[in-house]
């Protein structure tokens, strides 16, 4: 079946799961429960309100637009095997309390202009870049072993901190350290660069 939400607030103290298709076009989704998003399910999220106040953890396909996810003492977990699509924009915001996105699986920045990722960020997986920029603007980048941005594009660290607590893999056409030259990288693991770094 396909679940739908356009607006109000839904509060669980219960693991919810969806297995198929939900379409969240607006709304808040939160409480002591996790949202667990099955591995044959497809997460559309819309361009209306919504805010994430718990841990969603993504095991099939979510499909993010440009008009930010509220994130107020929200998680996101996109989890091995998953995939999470990212268009033009700022696909969340980085609202009250303790807020992360997390990337052990696939991310796919496949437009032709830029994201802003505005949100502390934590990744193990793969970033695919398919001629656009990502960028990260707000927030602590915490990069893991296994951590990999690949594609045609620019990978721009922005101006915040990357903690390199994994070795950091580009294999992108181009990687910045910030527009504005305030971008941070630190920790004791490795950065490989494969091609053009300023």
């Amino acid at each position: 079946g396909t679940y739908q939400m356009d607006g109000g607030t839904l509060l669980s103290d219960d693991t919810m799961s969806f297995g198929s298709t939900f379409s969240w076009n607006g709304g808040t989704i939160g409480g002591f429960g996790a949202v667990n998003l099955g591995p044959n399910s497809v997460t559309n999220v819309g361009l209306a309100g919504r805010a994430l106040s718990t841990t969603m953890n993504n095991s099939g396909v979510m499909n993010l637009s440009g008009n930010p996810l509220a994130l107020s003492n929200g998680t996101i977990n996109n989890l091995a095997g998953a995939t999470m699509n990212l268009v033009n924009g700022t696909p969340f915001s980085n609202g009250i309390g303790s807020n992360l996105v997390s990337n052990s699986g696939v991310i796919n920045a496949l437009g032709i202009s830029s994201v802003s990722i505005t949100v502390p960020f934590q990744n193990s997986g793969t970033i695919n870049l398919g001629g656009g920029t990502i960028a990260f603007n707000d927030g602590t980048v915490t990069h893991l072993s296994g951590s990999t941005v690949t594609g045609v594009g620019t990978f721009d660290f922005g101006t915040t901190t990357h903690v390199l607590a994994g070795k950091l893999t580009l294999n992108v056409s181009n990687a910045i350290l910030g527009n504005l030259g305030t971008g941070t990288i630190t920790g004791a693991e490795d950065l490989e660069i494969n091609n053009l770094f300023h």
